[in-house]
């Protein structure tokens, strides 16, 4: 069973791989927040030399809410452990007390170097999954809201948008993203635009805050 740390998380911006769970005591759908700046690389999102087991990631440091707001830099959606590792700083908000946690994305020179990586390893077209769509040209150019959810069965994620419920599948996300939490439920949502490449890497465009 993963232990929540009762302190506040630590100051400033760090790595953290973020997923979506029960919660033991609700039974209703609740973020997770493990610290990992030792394992995941802060720029590709990627491990770093050894992979933990599952076992061994319910030891990392955890923190849980129920909503989050803010900006966090996206840096890698793993497909086999279904988490998203961020970067990010994580507050306590004032106004949703411990159900809720803000984020504060990097800014300045840190941001200038993840922006300008390119995704590389991604080196396969997208998983092909019968019956979804994969035709990104129609993707729309204007901002909307985006779920960012996983479709665990075909080991692929996935792109919704919200307003028309059109779904597209992708390998992996990546860039600065607006977390918004929208539907009461288990689901991580950017608002804003993206594009997606010609990996089916999907790339958060939000405006940066700063």
């Amino acid at each position: 069973m993963t232990t929540t740390v009762i302190e506040a998380p630590p100051v400033g911006i760090h790595t953290y791989l973020l997923a979506l769970e029960l919660s033991d005591e609700t039974n209703r759908g609740r973020f997770r927040f493990r610290l990992a700046d030792d394992y995941i690389d802060p720029t590709t999102g990627l491990w770093k030399n050894k992979v933990l087991d599952s076992a061994q990631m319910r030891d990392l440091p955890t923190w849980h809410c129920e909503r989050i707001g803010g900006q966090m830099y996206i840096l890698h959606a793993d497909p086999d452990s279904f988490f998203i590792a961020v970067r990010c700083e994580m507050i306590a908000s004032p106004s949703g007390g411990s159900n809720q946690i803000d984020v504060y994305a990097p800014y300045g020179e840190e941001r200038e170097i993840l922006e300008a990586i390119k995704i590389d390893w991604a080196n396969e077209k997208v998983r092909m999954v019968e019956g979804v769509r994969y035709d990104y040209e129609n993707i729309p150019q204007e901002e909307t809201q985006w779920r960012l959810c996983a479709d665990k069965t075909a080991c692929a994620w996935r792109l919704r948008d919200e307003r028309t419920n059109d779904l597209w599948y992708v390998n992996d996300y990546r860039g600065l993203a607006n977390a918004v939490w929208h539907d009461g439920g288990t689901h991580i949502f950017h608002r804003g635009s993206l594009i997606v490449d010609d990996y089916g890497n999907a790339l958060m465009q939000a405006i940066a805050d700063d």
